[in-house]
């Protein structure tokens, strides 16, 4: 089932960019997304413990074991938000590169755009309070092996994971 979403998002992202767009906005898009994301990975663990700290009043006890995930995709939803809108504004006249490339970069971007996206939802939805088997079994329930983990199609959520790890190492030399 999540292999089916992740491939819906990846699709749709495609061809919105591809009927929609342009190549140098489904560019902006793709960079915006992985800025979205570093922000999201780096800053939801403290907007989670706001959340958790308040709970613990009652304020907000209901979210509370909600929080990490909310947290990471309400901070990447609004730093995409903000960015993208920023992004339209500076690039309104339009970049004329060609009709080949244009609809070979949108498709492109498009693509990389929906798995990106996708590998984000994918770890929020991991961080939430949900059986092992949803978004999708990642490990035998019987036989937690962590050298043998499942993926979904394409392991957008890895690459996700994989990519701020990364960033983070280079930062830390």
């Amino acid at each position: 089932m999540a292999s089916l979403v992740v491939l819906l998002i990846i699709l749709g992202c495609g061809a919105l960019q591809f009927f929609k767009g342009t190549f140098v906005k489904a560019l902006a898009a793709v960079i915006i997304a992985i800025i979205a994301g570093m922000v999201s990975f780096t800053f939801f663990e403290g907007a989670a413990n706001m959340i958790i700290s308040r709970g613990d009043s009652g304020t907000l006890l209901t979210l509370a074991p909600w929080a990490q995930a909310l947290s990471f995709l309400l901070i990447f939803v609004v730093v995409f938000a903000v960015l993208q809108s920023g992004a339209l504004y500076l690039l309104r006249e339009p970049v004329d590169l060609g009709q080949l490339p244009e609809y070979i970069g949108r498709a492109v971007c498009g693509l990389l755009l929906g798995y990106l996206v996708s590998g984000f939802i994918l770890v929020a939805f991991a961080m939430g309070p949900l059986s092992l088997d949803y978004p999708y079994p990642r490990f035998n329930a019987r036989n937690l092996s962590p050298d043998d983990p499942k993926g979904v199609l394409l392991n957008p959520d890895g690459f996700a994971t994989g990519l701020f790890s990364t960033i983070r190492s280079e930062e830390r030399v």
